[in-house]
């Protein structure tokens, strides 16, 4: 089988329903596949404000679509807790951009990356059984979900092992 590379945009994941529908797409998926996940729909550009009330509205927008996906018990507490934690590293970058008083690519970087982050986190807790990566200049490759202990070693197959 070849290896088969989906890309959801923005638009496709911008809300919990949205999100559950493509997670249902990639496990109903046979064979080796990639998954790429843009930032929620207007996230991308909400980061870029880098103010607190962006952060707010990051916040509740993410709350809302696992909400959608989870309904209550752990794992939305779970997941609630790693949108919060994303929420405030925003914040606090944020904090920094302003007392530098400019925004550089890397701040750039670092300001946007969580939205894609997120995306992915969602995707995987709506059901979609994948391993999820992001990468940026500031802050380094990123694994999860979270009980990987480790980023797994790629075949040239691309499978994890």
């Amino acid at each position: 089988m070849k290896l088969e590379v989906w890309k959801f945009g923005g638009a496709s994941l911008a809300d919990g329903r949205a999100i559950a529908a493509a997670a249902e797409r990639i496990a109903a998926h046979r064979g080796p596949l990639v998954v790429v996940a843009s930032a929620l729909a207007g996230v991308t550009d909400l980061l870029l404000q880098s103010t607190p009330a962006a952060a707010d509205t990051f916040a509740r927008k993410h709350q809302h679509a696992a909400r959608q996906l989870l309904g209550l018990g752990k794992p939305l507490r779970e997941l609630s807790d790693a949108i919060d934690q994303a929420a405030r590293e925003y914040r606090d970058i944020c904090a920094a951009i302003d007392a530098i008083g400019h925004l550089g690519l890397r701040g750039q970087d670092a300001l946007v990356a969580r939205g894609e982050r997120v995306s992915a986190q969602l995707l995987t807790a709506a059901g979609a059984s994948m391993l999820w990566m992001t990468y940026s200049v500031s802050l380094g490759p990123r694994w999860g979900p979270r009980w990987w202990s480790r980023p797994p070693r790629w075949s040239t197959t691309g499978t994890a092992s």
